[in-house]
Parts: C-alpha cells; structure tokens; sequence
C-alpha cells in the first residue's frame, strides 16, 4: 500500500488505475459513500483553507458568540460549497463536450466524481497549515499539486490524453476563480 501512495504523490497513472479499478473490487468498498464521505472532508478543508488566507472580512469566521459563529462559518462553508460544485459542474460538463475523450466518454458521473474527488489527496496538507505558521503561497502550492493531480485521474478515468484532461481541469479551476471572485464581488 506504501508504495500505491507513493506512485500517487509522484503522479503515475498506473496507482490511479489501482485505486480506481482495482482497489474497491478487491476490498468490497461501497465506493459512492466512501466519494460523499471524502467529498465532506474536502468541503471543510477547503473552508478550513479559506479562513486561514482570510482574504476578504467575510471569509473570517467570527467568535464572540454561537450565533455569530453559526452565520460566519456556514457563509464560509456555503461560498466554500458553491465554488467546488462550479468546479465540478465544469469538469464533468466538459468531459462530455470535448472531442476525442476515448471509449469511456459516456462514464458514469459517479466514476467522474470519484476521479476528482478522491485525486484531491493534496488538500490534506491543509491540516498543517492550520498548525504551523506557513506562506501564503503554500496554499497556491496545494492547489496547483491538486489540479495536477485532478488532471492525472481524468486522464486515468477517461482513458484520454493530458492535454484533454488538462483542458477540462483548467476550465473548471478558471470557472471556480471566476466564480469566487463574483461571490467576494457581491459580498
């Protein structure tokens, strides 16, 4: 199992292919409640991480009270929420429109999900971040290791090439910066 997660920080597509294929027949895992299940944790490490850059006064989750806290921390969690379902909402629309994706164009959008979702490893990194003091750019180095990791498990997922998979992955991040830049707009 070491070195399955050691191919997967080195990004090869064969440690993609066990985990997707390989790895839930062998150990009889419910797949679609182990995706939801990351995809929680993902929600509250991305709102975790969005509360550490505290870029705008509204992504800071305020503490005097319950009721203060309930309201900051569930905008926080909601902007958080929307922006990686515009992520996603792109990426799996583009792997239908795109030519040339290959034999498994018409994949499940629960394979599709699975693919992004649990390629999203890197943000895990984030619980560092919370503990030790870091630059600010490390959270732009998370992002960019999880979009190329994202980019690997599409390729991996559709049986396409990079540039394809790449295509999807980087319209879908540009959809999510455009969409948190609306949000923080109006906000």
């Amino acid at each position: 199992m070491m070195i399955v997660v050691i191919d997967l920080i080195l990004h090869k597509p064969e440690a993609y292919r066990h985990i997707f294929f390989n790895y839930p027949v062998l150990h009889k895992l419910n797949m679609l409640e182990f995706v939801w299940k990351t995809s929680l944790l993902i929600l509250l490490l991305d709102s975790c991480k969005l509360c550490l850059r505290g870029v705008g006064k509204a992504d800071v989750v305020q503490w005097e009270s319950l009721a203060l806290f309930l309201s900051t921390a569930g905008k926080v969690v909601a902007k958080v929420g929307l922006v990686n379902m515009v992520f996603l909402f792109t990426v799996l629309a583009l792997t239908h429109v795109l030519p040339n994706i290959g034999p498994y164009a018409k994949s499940k959008w629960t394979d599709l999900l699975m693919a992004v979702v649990l390629s999203s490893y890197f943000k895990m990194f984030v619980l560092p971040m919370m503990v030790w003091e870091f630059s600010p750019l490390m959270a732009l180095i998370i992002d960019m290791l999880v979009l190329s990791s994202n980019t690997v498990a599409l390729k991996v997922m559709l049986n396409t090439s990079t540039p394809i998979a790449a295509t999807a992955i980087a319209a879908g991040a540009f959809c999510r910066t455009l969409c948190r830049s609306l949000i923080d707009l109006v906000l």
